[in-house]
């Protein structure tokens, strides 16, 4: 509006020129009604248009200002549209809310209401005027009375909004004044949105948009668009100027997506008919209804050994046997229904005949000729398939019958279609007898609704339904799935098992687990499984009072999320996988404190738990308390120890006796029989020979045992102190003892130790040579033996001595009941295995009845 501040600066621009420079007889002839105003407001041109539009003459307006004029021009005093052609558009459409601005030039419409009292509809253009120097002096206006206008164009957008194709007009700032009913059912309300935004959603001119093209050509222009929802709109584009001069298009879419949708399936149709015709294993030809062939598909070419051409020519007399009385029926049926279906004999190349499948129908061609089209199917190879399939059908009726389950197969109607051989005999009844009967007719009426319901069950639901039925003192499994029948028809199949014995088992089963469970839960040991994860998926009643946790708080748990300390993380961690990779059992011991807060020591046995496809997923431990085992161990290895003492102190008191006793009878009672032999001798020399006689038998008798008690005194010497022992070492001295062995027992006695080389310490030659003695002195004893096998051998870091006859032997120690080897030879395995563990070794014994004993003994090296 040029007031205030606005006309102040345009009339400052304005100022030094001539208000009436404009030249008012051109706007005077103009037909438009035209005004002018200047830099204050005021009117300065009213031409005769004007006049005759307002009723108003010049004389009357030229100098008005203060917007006075506009009550003649709108029926009301506010500001004309040429009055706002400095301000901004926004402040403009405050005004004018239709106003629109090309370049400088404001365009708008407005009703008005004149003195004679006509309401009409005028369309406003506004501009500056400048001088030649290019500076605004005042504006002009154009009023166009569109009153008629406005109502044919209102009628031509009632027209258009009743049109079935979207309608819609588009100006070159892509503003969308019109859009008709059909356009805005599809894209909606444009609530002054430009088409880019309103259509496809975009901040700016499609890419693709062609709609400006008419403008750019001022001609029609035709061309399709893609919406995002994927429609395809045809679009026609027509070019025409708007009231307010400007150029815009007239944009007439049809939605032809399901003609192209039609048109494609059209397209895919032909091509999967001439795909079929082509590609089909049935024969396929297009004729004439006189037989005349047109076209014959390559399956027909194959089917009958004949080229296209050869078929062409033959027709239908050279392919199918005329002599068949079933081709005059075909041939007829098809006249009179314009379709035929049915079985004939057809010949290929060579005379050979075959049965075939035949269906033919008449249609006619877009030219309206009648023709026709015919189907074979040779039947040849379908009817040697019914044959393996009534053998395939016999095999499995065989099957069916020769199993103890009740097998059924019942059509829609819950009637018997069959029924194997074990459930008529169930029934009683005959094959004959069952088929078409129902279970109202063959069982009590109770069983039969039962049976009802759950066919029906499965009949509607279309599953597989598995159920138990307990009649009488037998349980039955009942397996019920749909059959699909001929015609689409469901129909009933079940199988039904005895699983009385199952029943029984699986009940047997649970009570040993449950007993399992009892025994489990009250052993001492703690029991637990778990997965490759080490999550703990069952603990029992031991394991879990250790931890001081509930079941429930353990189990689905690892080690490391139940808090355990590090280092028992970390040896779960190293000892339990080796399980599930080498699928053997684990046994190792580890430290760890209870909810008591003592330490105790636990030894763990692991076993996997191996499945039917051999896989491991779980295994078990078995973890027992040991702390007061090991405690009684230690004891019991301290008293080893002390025993192992006490035991070498023995020997070297023993040794010591051994040899006072040995010096004993050599110094004394060998002396002394010594000297009682001189003397016997002295004696016989000196007797008279009268005394002599009768007394020398005595004295010989008396010098024999002398001389016996002699041998066997250093027989007891060599016994109690072996001086090739002390003096040799224990190959010598074994070797000189197996010698004196043979000449005491008459037993052949065999040695092997030569490659034994070197000494050992006194303690272990001296318990080893007495070990062997011990031997010895049992085979002479208890073996019964007359061979006797003696080795000494040193293997790595073991010395090993054995002894080995062939005597009467003995039973395993596993079969003398509370007896050992030890109670059937007395003291001496005893006393053999103390010097054994004396000198840290161990002894064993190898023995079996009439094969013999074998002594093993074995120390470190």
């Amino acid at each position: 509006m040029m007031n205030g501040s606005t006309r102040k600066s345009i009339a400052g621009e304005g100022r030094g020129h001539d208000k009436h420079s404009i030249d008012t007889a051109v706007v005077d002839s103009l037909p438009d009604a035209v005004f002018s105003i200047d830099l204050k407001g005021r009117i300065v041109i009213w031409n005769r248009a004007l006049e005759e539009l307002t009723g108003f003459s010049k004389t009357e307006m030229l100098g008005k200002g203060n917007e006075e004029y506009a009550v003649s021009l709108y029926g009301e005093q506010r500001p004309a549209l040429a009055e706002l052609v400095g301000l901004p558009d926004e402040d403009v459409r405050r005004k004018y809310s239709s106003a629109t601005r090309h370049g400088d030039v404001l365009f708008a419409e407005t009703e008005a209401v004149y003195k004679d009292g006509r309401r009409t509809v005028l369309w406003l253009k506004a501009a500056p005027l400048r001088d030649s120097d290019g500076n605004v002096v005042g504006a002009i206006e154009s009023i166009l009375d569109v009153t008629h206008v406005r109502k044919e164009r209102q009628m031509l957008f009632d027209a258009l909004e009743t049109l079935p194709v979207m309608v819609c007009i588009v100006r070159p700032d892509y503003q969308i004044p019109f859009a008709n009913r059909a356009f805005r059912e599809v894209f909606g309300e444009s609530n002054g949105r430009p088409c880019y935004d309103y259509v496809f959603g975009q901040d700016g001119p499609c890419a693709f948009c062609q709609t400006l093209e008419a403008l750019r050509t001022g001609a029609p222009h035709h061309w399709e668009c893609h919406t995002p929802d994927g429609r395809i709109i045809d679009v026609h584009d027509f070019p025409f100027l708007d009231l307010d001069g400007t150029l815009s298009v007239l944009e007439v879419d049809v939605d032809i997506t399901e003609r192209r949708r039609s048109e494609e399936m059209l397209r895919e149709s032909e091509e999967r008919y001439r795909t079929l015709f082509e590609n089909s294993q049935d024969a396929i030809f297009l004729t004439r209804p006189d037989g005349t062939i047109l076209d014959a598909n390559e399956s027909a070419c194959v089917m009958f050994g004949r080229s296209r051409e050869e078929i062409v020519q033959l027709g239908r007399k050279g392919l199918v046997d005329e002599t068949d009385p079933r081709l005059g029926a075909l041939l007829k049926e098809r006249a009179m229904s314009g379709r035929a279906r049915g079985e004939i004999t057809m010949v290929r190349s060579g005379a050979r005949r075959f049965p075939a499948e035949v269906s033919s129908g008449i249609y006619r061609d877009s030219e309206g000729l009648q023709r026709t089209s015919l189907i074979v199917r040779d039947m040849t190879e379908r009817r040697r398939a019914q044959e393996a399939l009534e053998a395939s059908e016999h095999r499995y009726r065989t099957f069916l019958d020769s199993t103890s389950d009740f097998v059924f197969l019942k059509d829609e109607e819950m009637r018997y279609l069959f029924a194997n051989k074990a459930l008529l005999e169930y029934f009683g009844t005959t094959r004959e007898e069952i088929i078409g009967a129902d279970d109202f007719s063959l069982v009590q009426e109770g069983v039969a609704l039962q049976a009802r319901y759950t066919d029906e069950e499965t009949q509607r639901l279309r599953t597989t339904m598995v159920s138990e039925k307990t009649m009488g003192e037998k349980t039955y499994e009942m397996t019920k799935f749909p059959v699909t029948l001929t015609g689409g028809r469901i129909g009933i199949g079940a199988f039904v098992r005895d699983i009385t014995e199952r029943r029984r088992a699986e009940e047997e089963l649970v009570r040993k687990e449950k007993e399992i469970e009892t025994l489990v839960n009250n052993t001492g040991d703690h029991i637990v499984r778990f997965d490759r994860d080490l999550r703990y998926l069952f603990m029992n009643r031991a394991a879990v009072e250790l931890t001081g946790l509930s079941s429930h708080e353990l189990l689905g748990k690892t080690p490391e999320e139940l808090g355990m300390p590090g280092d028992l993380c970390r040896l779960f961690r190293e000892k339990l996988p080796p399980v599930f990779e080498t699928k053997s059992r684990q046994t190792f011991e580890f430290k760890c404190t209870g909810s008591d807060g003592i330490e105790r020591t636990f030894q763990a046995s692991v076993s996997p738990e191996i499945g039917s496809d051999g896989s491991v997923g779980t295994a078990v431990s078995s973890v027992r308390d040991v702390t007061d085992l090991k405690r009684l161990q230690e004891e019991l290895e301290r008293s080893q120890a002390e025993l192992r003492r006490v035991k070498a102190r023995l020997s070297e008191v023993e040794e010591r006796e051994r040899r006072r006793i040995a010096h004993s009878l050599h110094d004394d009672l060998g002396q002394h029989l010594t000297a009682l032999g001189i003397n016997l001798n002295i004696m016989a020399s000196i007797l008279p020979k009268k005394t002599a006689a009768k007394v020398m038998p005595r004295i010989d008798d008396s010098l024999g045992l002398i001389k016996t008690a002699m041998n066997r005194v250093r027989h007891l010497i060599t016994d109690l102190r072996n001086p090739v022992l002390e003096d040799y070492g224990l190959v010598a001295a074994l070797e000189w003892y197996c010698k004196e062995f043979v000449g005491r027992a008459g037993i052949k006695v065999i040695f092997s130790g030569g490659f034994f080389k070197g000494r050992l310490d006194a303690d272990r030659e001296l318990e080893l040579f007495r070990i062997a003695q011990e031997s010895l002195t049992n085979v002479i004893r208890h073996a019964g033996a007359t061979e006797v096998l003696i080795g000494l051998h040193k293997n790595d870091d073991t010395i090993r001595l054995i002894i080995e006859d062939n005597g009467t032997g003995m039973p395993p120690e596993k079969d003398l009941g509370d007896r050992s080897v030890s109670d059937l030879q007395g003291w001496g395995f005893r006393i053999m295995r103390e010097r054994a563990v004396s000198i840290g070794g161990s002894l064993r014994v190898e023995s079996a009845p009439g094969k013999g004993t074998r002594v093993v003994t074995e120390v470190p090296g």
